[in-house]
């Protein structure tokens, strides 16, 4: 179903040199058409109706639907990422430190000095770029011990942290994680993420 669909889109990319319905029925019109018809609505509405093609031809709502799938699959439309630690106040360092790198993975200036929490985290920065690892090191409910390194930026793309910085959920290690580490059965997890390979 998705190579069809891709295949699709590939096929009406023609679409995009058209501004508007009309101009597309307009490439279907022949200045034989206009000579005989004499009028332009009149050789629109028999192109509509698919005498002028040996192919399909597109209704309007077809053809727009067409042409918005060929440039939502070139320019895809990117929500911006909104920081979940904003108006949020601390009483945690290090939710202090994560919301403070929170903007500076996003990009966006912050507020505040930047301080090593160093059992926590580190972070280093490289071409203009701030990268920070968190290790993690907590207990099941059980008592087992898991550890894990945490890719931050990783992590804000793929997890919802609002619940963290607001307090509800804590940071919870994870096999798909940069490491991770289970003490008690010895399940050892070592990935790559898009910052680190």
């Amino acid at each position: 179903m998705a190579t069809k669909m891709s295949n699709q889109v590939e096929g009406d990319r023609r679409l995009l040199q058209f501004h508007s319905y009309e101009d597309y029925l307009d490439s279907f019109v022949t200045p034989t058409d206009l000579k005989y018809l004499r009028s332009t609505v009149a050789a629109r509405a028999i192109a509509e109706l698919g005498y002028r093609s040996s192919g399909e031809t597109l209704s309007r709502e077809l053809f727009h639907k067409r042409l918005k799938a060929v440039k939502e699959s070139l320019y895809p439309s990117r929500k911006p990422y909104q920081l979940c630690s904003v108006n949020l106040h601390f009483d945690d360092d290090l939710l202090k430190e994560l919301a403070l790198r929170e903007r500076l993975q996003q990009g966006r200036p912050s507020r505040g000095n930047i301080k090593r929490i160093t059992v926590a985290i580190k972070w280093t920065a490289n071409d203009g770029e701030i990268k920070t690892i968190i290790f993690l090191r907590d207990f099941t409910r059980i008592g087992h011990e898991i550890s894990c390194y945490i890719d931050f930026a990783e992590r804000l793309k793929t997890e919802n942290w609002l619940p963290i910085f607001e307090g509800r959920h804590r940071i919870w290690p994870r096999p798909t994680d940069l490491s991770y580490y289970h003490w008690k059965t010895g399940k050892n997890n070592c990935n790559s993420s898009s910052n680190y390979k």
